[in-house]
């Protein structure tokens, strides 16, 4: 009777211990082969869209995303924009490349400004074209009375103080967009005329380079 009794425990506890270890093989057989899916399909999915990219990229299109292998030589050089007058903006300071300019009184150089700045960042008419003004840099701020800007000539006057003014006529060296220049790069040339009273003091020849402030 005893005997009996321990062969149908054994049996039972056998049935028990292989009903588990058969649960537990299916669990991690399921749950393999999910962990591994997500991965495989990430890496094929990474592929593809790495792939779509590069054949989509457009070498004339703005705002196409460079890849990271893209070749630098197809890309139209910046330069280029140096003699297209529809890149021509003369917003910004030019000051004196030539050293012994520095004897035209206490002249440093003279800041054009051409855009529409004095209204909220928001408006509509932000950064919006309008008629040139400027000043010339020197002892003080003296405020442009005349400026002309075209066909690529610039002639300024200022205000007088204490009977001091500039006065300046020359032409543009670059007809394009100065941003592709180096910083000391020949921009505008010309002569630079420093009147006290009703006589000139010092006229000189100028050549100025540019930045944008």
């Amino acid at each position: 009777m005893k005997f009996n009794k321990f062969l149908l425990n054994f049996a039972v506890g056998s049935a028990a211990l292989l009903f588990g270890l058969t649960w537990v093989g299916v669990y991690q057989y399921f749950v393999g082969t999910n962990a591994v899916q997500p991965h495989t399909c990430f890496l094929t999915k990474t592929v593809k869209m790495e792939n779509a990219d590069s054949s989509k990229f457009d070498i004339g299109n703005p705002e196409s995303v460079l890849p990271i292998n893209f070749e630098e030589d197809k890309l139209t050089s910046p330069h280029v924009d140096e003699d297209n007058a529809a890149m021509f903006d003369a917003e910004g300071y030019y000051f004196v490349l030539d050293s012994d300019a520095k004897k035209v009184g206490d002249f440093e150089g003279f800041t054009i400004n051409n855009k529409n700045f004095k209204v909220s960042a928001n408006d509509k008419n932000y950064g919006n074209a309008v008629a040139p003004s400027g000043y010339v840099s020197a002892d003080k701020d003296y405020k442009f009375t005349k400026v002309s800007i075209g066909n690529g000539k610039i002639e300024f006057e200022t205000e007088p103080i204490n009977g001091v003014k500039y006065i300046f006529s020359g032409k543009f060296l670059v007809e394009g967009n100065f941003y592709t220049l180096d910083e000391n790069a020949k921009v505008v040339t010309g002569t630079l005329t420093k009147i006290d009273g009703d006589a000139a003091t010092s006229s000189k020849a100028v050549t100025f380079g540019w930045s944008l402030e």
